[in-house]
C-alpha cells in the first residue's frame, strides 16, 4: 500500500523519524548503514500495523542491504543542512551524530516516535555487518538485489509488500503457549468427536 503523505510531509516524517532513531542510540549516534536498517525496520513495522509507512521513502537493495532512495540527498543532506546531525568518517564507517536534540516531532504519531526511539535504543549499538546480516534475509531486499544482479540495474526498488513476510516469520502469538482458557476450548474440541468446526 502506497503511503498517501505529500512528497514534503515525507521529507519531514523521513529527518524527524532519523532523528527520533538517533537521539535514543547510545551516544546519539549510528552508524549510517545501521540507521537505514533501523528507518526500513521501522516503516515495516509500521506497514504491517497500519497499512502505511512512517516515512513514505522508498528503500533500495544495496549489497549491504536496504537503504533509503537518494538517501544521501534524502537523509544526510536534510540533517546536516538543518544542523541537527552531522556524518563523519571513522576508518571505513560513517556513523551520523546527533549535534542538536529535538524535542517537537510534528510529523510524527506518539507511537511513531515511540517505536523510532525503541529501535534506536535496540539497534544504535549494533554494528553494520550484523545489520546488514539480518537485512539480507529479507525477502524483499533477496528479491529486489537479485533483479538488480540479473539486469545490471542498480540499484533495484525494494517492494515492501514482499519485504513484510520477514516480520510474519518472528509473529511471536505463533511461539506463545496457549491461555489455559484456550487450552480448554481445544481440549473440549479433541473430546468431541464429528464436532463441526
Amino acid at each position: 500500500m502506497k503511503n498517501t503523505n505529500s512528497p514534503d510531509d515525507s521529507q519531514h516524517r523521513l529527518n524527524e523519524a532519523a532523528l527520533a532513531v538517533l537521539q535514543a542510540a547510545p551516544g546519539c549516534q549510528m552508524n549510517f548503514v545501521a540507521l537505514n536498517k533501523a528507518l526500513f525496520y521501522l516503516d515495516l513495522i509500521a506497514l504491517q500495523a497500519t497499512g502505511q509507512t512512517v516515512t513514505g521513502s522508498a528503500y533500495v537493495a544495496l549489497h549491504q542491504g536496504p537503504v533509503v532512495a537518494k538517501y544521501e540527498s534524502r537523509l544526510v543532506k536534510p540533517l546536516e543542512d538543518a544542523h541537527v546531525a552531522i556524518q563523519t568518517k571513522v576508518g571505513s564507517a560513517k556513523p551520523i551524530r546527533v549535534m542538536a536534540q529535538v524535542s517537537n516531532f510534528p510529523h510524527l504519531a506518539d507511537w511513531q516516535i515511540h517505536l523510532a526511539s525503541t529501535l534506536g535504543r535496540v539497534l544504535g549499538d549494533k554494528t553494520s555487518t550484523l545489520m546488514s546480516v539480518i537485512s539480507h534475509r529479507n525477502p524483499g531486499w533477496k528479491a529486489a538485489y537479485e533483479a538488480g544482479l540479473s539486469s545490471k540495474k542498480w540499484p533495484m526498488a525494494i517492494d515492501m509488500m514482499l519485504a513484510l513476510q520477514q516480520l510474519g516469520e518472528a509473529d511471536l502469538w505463533l511461539d506463545e503457549a496457549p491461555a489455559s482458557e484456550d487450552l480448554a476450548d481445544l481440549e473440549k474440541a479433541t473430546i468431541e468427536d464429528g464436532a463441526c468446526w
